[in-house]
């Protein structure tokens, strides 16, 4: 199967599938060519203007015609409509995937928290995923867990800006704490266990 996304005023609306029902020999790792994922894409973009051209067709007449609220009227859609819900949603589950594959071994890492508009439900288009990381890494641990989470916050940052057109250099704020942190409660650590804004567990190491 392929797909191709329709994005409409920078929001995901629907999207195109193919499929073969037989089995076809694979070429380069996949039964479609380059081309034919290319001429998908071409196909949702162009749909997703099609709609958004016919939104605001019905918005300007609308607002010519000063009897309906084109926020209300049948097919009378603002150009800014969009699932606000969707920026946070797709960062939590991008941070739940982080915390999934990250070797906390490896970086002494002992937990893995979110804080921060994306655990708040509020996150925007230019919103950062801020990780909160409780540590007992060495300065070698912490430069490899610097670089894969490097890696993560670059490849973030352009599939974020692929969907929003927001470009921003990274996308993950990274606040490291110690058990001192902890203990005496300073700095980021006195969201853990806190009443209110408290940070939200992804993962915590087992030993």
């Amino acid at each position: 199967m392929q797909r191709a996304e329709i994005v409409i005023d920078n929001s995901i609306c629907g999207e195109i599938t193919v499929s073969y029902i037989i089995l076809i020999m694979e070429f380069n790792g996949s039964q479609f060519l380059p081309e034919e994922q290319k001429l998908l894409n071409t196909i949702a973009d162009r749909i997703g203007s099609y709609i958004f051209q016919q939104r605001l067709r019905n918005s300007l007449k609308a607002l010519e015609g000063n009897n309906h609220n084109p926020e209300t009227s049948p097919g009378g859609h603002l150009l800014s409509e969009s699932n606000t819900d969707r920026h946070w949603k797709w960062r939590s589950r991008m941070a739940g995937r982080i915390s999934q594959l990250m070797d906390m071994e490896k970086f002494g890492v002992e937990a893995l928290y979110l804080i921060g508009s994306t655990k708040n439900a509020t996150a925007g288009p230019a919103s950062d995923i801020d990780l909160l990381i409780h540590h007992h890494a060495d300065e070698a641990q912490l430069r490899c867990l610097s670089s894969w989470l490097d890696g993560w916050s670059l490849c973030l940052a352009e599939e974020n800006f692929q969907q929003t057109g927001y470009q921003t250099e990274r996308l993950i704020d990274v606040h490291l704490i110690t058990d001192a942190d902890i203990a005496a409660r300073t700095s980021y650590a006195v969201m853990i266990g806190s009443p209110e804004n408290s940070a939200r567990l992804l993962r915590k190491h087992l030993k």
